[in-house]
């Protein structure tokens, strides 16, 4: 027999539109809450010792979560087939304005996610403004870039922004995983993560350059404690090479070709 409801607790239910999930036959909780006719529970999650240890295991994570695909964690975990389908969010709205305009989210949580070429995002943002395009900055940390407008930190309004604009540009971090939820034409700029991991539609422009070092997510152990990880080659002058790489000028070509780019 089959499952009539699922209890889903995460720690930003206020993102998910749960009307909708409701008829879906889920119904959303606080963290930690209990309910009495609950049958089973699932921690779902990633497992690894920390301080780097064992990265993977495989009593806990039927596959290395490192090699697969993001949702494939859960799925693994509770027996499910893998579904690669966006989330329906809460949030509904399309900025709009006479100016066209972009999207750009430069920052994340390890210096291994970021684009570091050290000038390919200001040649991105020169080019856009000399066509005459705002461009929108939607990481929320702020940048010193020149040529850009600081969007709001409330996460609606990085929503509405994403959805209406003419593209978004990101790196392998949550904002991407957001705007992929979104209507948005998506450019990926990626190195250390192999494309199994991430979000792939018809939609998405995924640029990476394999002729260098590149996916050590799914063959090294990542050390969070160590914002300069670069398990090869750090300390040398190959240290991020995987996205040193990726010029400003590779970018624009690229999405001068991207078909689905309005």
């Amino acid at each position: 027999k089959g499952l009539t409801k699922v209890y889903l607790a995460t720690y930003k239910n206020w993102l998910f539109d749960q009307d909708w999930y409701r008829t879906q036959g889920i119904e959303f909780i606080a963290p930690g809450e209990e309910r009495e006719d609950s049958v089973a529970d699932f921690a779902i999650g990633v497992y690894m010792e920390d301080p780097p240890g064992t990265p993977w295991f495989p009593n806990r994570n039927k596959r290395d979560w490192r090699k697969i695909y993001l949702g494939d964690i859960a799925t693994d975990q509770l027996g499910l087939a893998s579904v690669k389908k966006a989330p329906k969010l809460a949030y509904t709205e399309k900025h709009q304005q006479d100016r066209p305009y972009i999207c750009i989210a430069t920052q994340s949580t390890a210096q291994a996610k970021y684009w570091n070429n050290p000038t390919g995002w200001q040649e991105l943002i020169d080019h856009y403004n000399a066509k005459g395009y705002d461009v929108y900055h939607v990481s929320r940390e702020g940048t010193k870039l020149k040529g850009v407008i600081q969007a709001p930190e409330a996460m609606d309004k990085t929503y509405e922004l994403t959805n209406g604009a003419e593209l978004f540009v990101g790196i392998s971090s949550g904002l991407s995983w957001l705007a992929w939820a979104t209507e948005t034409p998506i450019v990926l700029i990626s190195g250390f993560t192999p494309k199994e991991c991430e979000f792939q539609n018809d939609r998405t422009l995924r640029i990476i350059d394999m002729e260098v070092c590149n996916g050590c997510w799914a063959w090294d152990h990542f050390n969070r404690g160590d914002w300069n990880w670069c398990p090869e080659h750090k300390g040398t002058d190959r240290q991020f090479e995987c996205t040193k790489t990726i010029t400003g000028e590779m970018v624009i070509n690229k999405i001068k070709h991207f078909k689905n780019h309005k």
